[in-house]
């Protein structure tokens, strides 16, 4: 989610440059939709989601990386749907969230309308 759609071609391009022949790049993205989501994260899924708009950053690129390796022979996708906090998997994910949602702190408070220590009670 670092990249914008530009710049996921190049870095793709990249990724095929540098690999040897017979190798393999592996991806791994999450897609942000969450099903069901609760109340807090849809406010702070729809804050990261219009910051990164607003740098050219596609927050749902998770949902056609493989557009980007259309030359490759032997592409596949995978998806895993992970509950929250269900397993260790999950449990990790959640916390990898929470870490990024505070370390967006400065950014995010405020398209909320909120002081950093509001925005870190959610």
């Amino acid at each position: 989610m670092a990249f914008s759609r530009e710049e996921w071609g190049h870095v793709v391009e990249e990724l095929i440059r540098v690999t040897k022949p017979g190798g393999f790049i592996e991806l791994f993205e999450i897609d942000p939709n969450y099903k069901q989501p609760g109340p807090s994260y849809e406010r702070i899924y729809k804050s990261i989601t219009a910051l990164c708009e607003s740098r050219g950053i596609d927050v749902n690129v998770v949902n056609h990386l493989e557009d980007f390796f259309g030359s490759l022979e032997n592409v596949h996708s995978e998806s895993l749907e992970v509950t929250y906090g269900w397993n260790k998997f999950g449990e990790l994910t959640a916390q990898s969230f929470r870490l990024m949602a505070l370390a967006m702190t400065e950014k995010i408070a405020p398209e909320l309308g909120m002081n950093p220590n509001q925005y870190q009670q959610l």
